[in-house]
């Protein structure tokens, strides 16, 4: 999943994987904010969690701590900023 609000990363991001599914069949999900991230999380799983720098209406680290207290475990990437930018 990628928490963000930027849809241009979800597009491009989305693209690289489709561009691999035979080496990597992957599916990516798009939360807008962490509140929704929160809901997706509620309704699947997930193995892996993609965060722009900073999120519309929270920073990264806050979902990652409700995480780690709950004992779950899921890795998290923070994407730098301006990484769609190069």
């Amino acid at each position: 999943m990628l928490v963000g609000s930027r849809e241009e990363d979800f597009f491009l991001i989305r693209g690289i994987l489709d561009r691999n599914r035979a080496a990597l069949p992957a599916k990516l999900d798009h939360a807008h904010s962490v509140q929704e991230a929160r809901a997706k999380l509620q309704e699947s799983s997930y193995n892996l969690i993609l965060f722009e720098h900073e999120t519309k209406d929270a920073a990264a680290t806050e979902l990652l701590s409700e995480f780690l207290k709950l004992g779950r475990t899921i890795p998290f990437i923070v994407l730098p900023e301006g990484a769609d930018e190069t």
